[in-house]
């Protein structure tokens, strides 16, 4: 009896946990290299997906994150006073125009579903292996991404949407990182 408790008790947890999102968003790189004349230009994308069941937002912070706790990270990134403000004071504020976003400062992305979002740096010249390593562990170590609800103590959906950064990608150049 104790023993069949035990694989039932098994299956349960089993069948909860895998019906839960663990993984919020995949992250892949991609390379790619072309001439123009003879100079070489290489571009490394990292590409965010969406991977959940669940809208998420994610940004990018100045700092290695992958060991801080989802409270630290918003924290961080939305109540830090950064110059005059924080993120979360912009983002309630009563403003007639929204600002352009900056890196590490207020630049979110909202991403649905399948959604995805690219994070491509150009690079002239070649670019060796520990250099696109290099690349991508600056920008993997410094995503975040949480599901809407979280958010929703403290900054409503629509707000976060309208913050949002538009287009599907960006670029940076390598000196920028």
């Amino acid at each position: 009896m104790k023993l069949i408790i035990q694989i039932l008790l098994l299956i349960l947890f089993n069948a909860c946990c895998l019906g839960q999102d663990f993984k919020m968003f995949s992250v892949k790189v991609e390379d790619s290299r072309y001439y123009i004349g003879n100079t070489e230009f290489n571009t490394t994308s990292i590409v965010i997906k969406n991977t959940s069941s669940k809208d998420i937002v994610f940004w990018l912070s100045d700092k290695n994150v992958q060991n801080m706790a989802s409270k630290e990270k918003i924290k961080d990134y939305f109540f830090q006073v950064k110059g005059d403000f924080s993120l979360a004071q912009l983002m309630t504020d009563n403003i007639a125009s929204l600002p352009s976003p900056v890196l590490y400062v207020s630049f979110l992305k909202y991403l649905a579903p399948d959604e995805s979002f690219s994070i491509n740096v150009l690079t002239k010249g070649i670019l060796g292996e520990e250099q696109k390593m290099k690349i991508e562990n600056y920008l993997t170590n410094r995503i975040n991404g949480l599901d809407i609800e979280s958010f929703n103590n403290f900054i409503e959906n629509d707000v976060l949407k309208s913050f949002s950064y538009k287009d599907d990608s960006i670029c940076l150049a390598l000196e920028s990182l």
